[in-house]
């Protein structure tokens, strides 16, 4: 099941968010046609600019699910070391603070939705 599918599934019952970094094959670095129209882009070297290519982002994926932008200083990623791409899920530990609870691996081949299937499954499972 893909992201967009178990967002439609579990939004009611959790929160999703969608981090766009910065691009792991721009046109002006390492760039690949076979990532598709919208990975066509050049890096970003400002915010502006970044906003802009994950605009672009969302328009031709159709993506339902929040979007978040990165900062241009890549904040975010280098906190949860997430280059080129990762999957996270947040919860509360029992004092209600954030905490990682499921950290895949470093993608593509890392962003596994069947582990998130499954643990969202798991954790929602008495709601159903």
């Amino acid at each position: 099941m893909q992201f967009e599918q178990l967002y439609l599934r579990y939004r009611h019952r959790a929160d999703f968010a969608s981090i766009y970094i910065k691009e792991a094959h721009p046109s002006d670095g390492w760039g690949l046609l076979s990532n598709g129209r919208w990975a066509r882009t050049n890096q970003p070297r400002v915010l502006s600019e970044r906003l802009l290519a994950a605009s672009t982002y969302l328009q031709s994926t159709l993506q339902a699910s929040p979007l978040f932008v990165d900062s241009i200083e890549n904040t975010l990623q280098i906190a949860y070391g997430a280059f080129p791409d990762r999957l996270f899920v947040l919860d509360r530990d029992e004092q209600g603070l954030p905490r990682v609870a499921m950290e895949g691996e470093v993608g593509p081949s890392g962003y596994k939705m069947e582990a998130l299937e499954q643990y969202l499954r798991g954790k929602f499972s008495t709601d159903e």
